[in-house]
């Protein structure tokens, strides 16, 4: 791969796929606590020229005065797919290593923003996803 040029790969859509939201009717006021679990799957097609990943998230809010986090008060689960291609005209990086490396990091986004306007509509405090250091993320969740 040449490093001073584009990688050559094209997204030609970044979509949600599922979205669920369940909250206990009544919120503490002792603040709260979020945590976060990622997922992705990925498709390369056996051409190598297209591919499908979908990252998942899951939002688990917890009050402060839960400190055994046994229940939340708020949990969220949205997933995104992005579709992806190599553009034949100027193909320079690898499908199989983008899609590792780049395309769950080109969908977060979609997702961050998902998550804030559905807690918004909620009227429930925002859930502010952190910035994420996709490729250790992803390293991560493939050595559990």
């Amino acid at each position: 791969m040449d490093k001073t040029r584009q990688p050559g790969i094209i997204c030609d859509n970044v979509f949600l796929v599922s979205s669920s939201f369940e909250r206990k009717y009544v919120i503490s006021n002792q603040g709260a606590e979020d945590q976060f679990n990622f997922s992705v799957q990925a498709d390369v097609s056996t051409d190598h020229k297209n591919a499908q990943v979908i990252l998942t998230v899951t939002v688990n809010r917890y009050s402060r005065t839960d400190t055994k986090k046994e229940i939340p008060e708020i949990t969220m689960v949205a997933a995104f797919v992005g579709l992806f291609r190599t553009d034949n005209e100027e193909p320079n990086m690898d499908l199989d290593e983008f899609v590792k490396n780049n395309a769950p990091a080109i969908i977060l986004p979609y997702i961050r923003s998902h998550i804030q306007e559905t807690f918004l509509k909620a009227a429930a405090p925002p859930s502010i996803i952190p910035p994420i250091n996709v490729p250790a993320m992803l390293q991560q969740a493939e050595s559990h």
